[in-house]
């Protein structure tokens, strides 16, 4: 348990914005969304002039039910960010920013995981907004379902002919396969292809995904262009996370906040470490910056 006495936080008349990651953060670790914690963001949405929204790496579809049970589908300036920050939403579910792996880079990252990575445990997956595409059915592909993502399954030749006629914009482009597998030196393969390129850049926000996306894009960039749209400054905005892509939007925001489940790199760039996912941890800050007498 943590001493809860020594939770910085702000004043609650003072926030504008509350974003939180999905997995490992907002939900558990059975990918629920806990009764306390949805109480603790109503109460805040319902008595004070502020925002929430939820940045993840996922795609929108994957949280469309978190959304509707959070009350925040088509609220007003609740946007969202998506895919890492390739995809803003605003409140009315209309993209109002979206940026793209070029094809070519796309086409290259994939024949350099055939080359490097043929007769293992692994599959590539392209993100088109709230689709993504597989070349194969089987454990990935189970796995991404797991998180709610929408999956599209096509043969490798009809993928790359895809990709080739501009039949998909590429959002980002992952590969899924074990810890043990990525760092046995595809790691470093993989670091020196996307260092060879001005326009992208590596990211992992799962111990099972690795991606490459454009440059310069994060979860943080996209909450710095929310706060220049909605003109917030960072003492205004209080962030959640648990893993290495929430450390830009930590960046950027005023109060930061990192799951007791976090990674070491997450908590010590935060305000406060406050309880796992698993314990309530958004709610244990919000109930003390917003309820304070009023958590029944």
């Amino acid at each position: 348990m943590i001493d809860e006495s020594k939770l910085i936080v702000p004043d609650p008349n003072n926030v504008r914005i509350i974003i939180s990651d999905c997995d490992g953060t907002l939900l558990n670790s059975k990918h629920e969304l806990s009764e306390r914690t949805n109480k603790a963001i109503n109460y805040a949405l319902a008595n004070y002039d502020v925002n929430f929204i939820i940045a993840t790496g996922k795609t929108r579809y994957s949280v469309t039910h978190i959304r509707k049970q959070l009350n925040i589908d088509k609220r007003k300036n609740c946007l969202a960010v998506h895919s890492n920050g390739c995809v803003i939403y605003d409140d009315k579910d209309e993209v109002i920013k979206e940026y793209f792996v070029n094809k070519e880079i796309v086409l290259k990252n994939i024949e350099l995981y055939k080359k490097h990575l043929a007769g293992k445990d692994y599959s590539y997956v392209l993100y088109v907004r709230d689709t993504l595409y597989l070349p194969e059915r089987g454990r990935w592909s189970e796995f991404l379902e797991e998180y709610g993502e929408r999956v599209a399954i096509y043969d490798e030749p009809e993928l790359i002919r895809m990709i080739k006629n501009d039949e998909l914009a590429i959002n980002k482009i992952c590969v899924l396969t074990t810890p043990e597998i990525f760092y046995d030196g595809f790691n470093e393969i993989l670091q020196k292809f996307i260092d060879s390129y001005e326009e992208i850049s590596f990211i992992t926000g799962n111990i099972y995904c690795y991606e490459t996306q454009p440059k310069e894009i994060s979860k943080g960039a996209s909450l710095k262009y929310i706060m220049d749209t909605l003109n917030v400054k960072p003492d205004q905005v209080m962030a959640f996370g648990d893993s290495f892509n929430d450390i830009s939007m930590f960046e950027v925001a005023g109060y930061k906040y990192a799951m007791g489940n976090s990674e070491k790199a997450v908590m010590d760039v935060a305000t406060n470490v406050t309880e796992s996912n698993d314990e309530d941890g958004i709610a244990v800050v919000l109930e003390k910056t917003f309820m304070k007498d009023n958590k029944n």
